[in-house]
């Protein structure tokens, strides 16, 4: 007779690499997109030849593009479902850290957790809450960078901590980081654009000038407009490893362009901001109000 401790042994092992698997499918339909354009024909075929919905490829590419599961994959290793994973992507950073300290490494993450945490029961008695303290920070330190994410999941545990040990007492947070974090994605994605655009149009101006000194005036007219109106298409579509290649260049350096549009998007932050932040050590941190006084 199996014991019951082996069958539980057996399935999660077999979780996990199901996990694994769907992590790959994932990770190859995200690869196909950035090479073809998430509205390609030759996405259409792929979908059609997978038998998969567009609607779940796409929730399978945010899967792979979540850097936030990339870097806990430890925490990450087994679910009851891919879909799942998806609900994780769903979580702003407040849950999604939340998320990390009740999860145990090895143990099978469950769409039931991840529910808990982004769709809370509605709390009772709130009409007996009063403010008794708050915390606020200065928002210009996230801007600028000066808070950093790791500053707040340590805020995160103090007050976790305060909570489980200190009885009748409710702590709210706010998504203001979470929000933040939104904004620094689009900037940096702006300057990513830029960036590659820039560059391309450097690579394509030396491509057509080479070309021209081998062909004729009327010939090369008719092959820029070509050329214009493909790579212009491909940019448009942001498939911009297909226009470098259209042009025999291998000068996309998507990595090195992200790393660069990063550094681009802190530094007008730090410029912007920087000059704004209070002095963290001007004033003591904690404020008590007496009103009785």
């Amino acid at each position: 007779e199996i014991a019951v401790d082996t069958y539980a042994a057996d399935i999660k092992k077999e979780l996990t690499i199901a996990t694994s698997s769907w992590k790959r499918v994932a990770e190859l339909f995200a690869a196909a997109q950035d090479q073809f354009g998430r509205n390609s024909k030759a996405m259409k075929e792929l979908a059609s030849m997978t038998d998969f919905t567009k609607s779940k490829i796409d929730k399978l590419v945010q899967i792979a593009k979540d850097r936030r599961i990339k870097k806990h994959a430890n925490m990450f290793n087994a679910v009851s479902a891919w879909t799942v994973l998806y609900d994780v992507t769903l979580l702003n950073e407040e849950q999604f850290i939340q998320l990390t300290h009740k999860l145990e490494i090895g143990e099978t993450l469950t769409s039931k957790l991840v529910n808990s945490i982004r769709k809370p029961k509605a709390e009772q008695n709130l009409a007996n809450l009063q403010s008794l303290a708050s915390i606020q920070i200065d928002i210009n330190a996230i801007r600028a960078g000066l808070f950093e994410h790791e500053d707040y999941e340590e805020l995160i545990v103090t007050l976790e901590n305060l909570a489980s040990r200190i009885p009748y007492i409710k702590i709210m947070m706010n998504d203001v980081l979470s929000q933040d974090i939104k904004k620094q994605e689009k900037e940096v994605l702006y300057h990513f654009d830029r960036i590659v655009r820039r560059k391309f149009s450097e690579v394509r101006t030396k491509y057509l000038n080479r070309l021209s000194r081998k062909i004729n005036d009327r010939d090369m007219k008719e092959l820029k407009s070509e050329l214009m109106e493909t790579t212009d298409s491909l940019l448009s579509e942001r498939q911009f490893e297909e226009a470098f290649c259209h042009i025999d260049s291998d000068e996309f350096d998507e990595e090195r362009f992200w790393q660069e549009a990063q550094s681009k998007m802190w530094g007008r932050r730090e410029e912007k901001f920087k000059d704004r932040v209070t002095n963290p050590y001007e004033n003591t941190n904690l404020i008590l109000l007496d009103k009785a006084a």
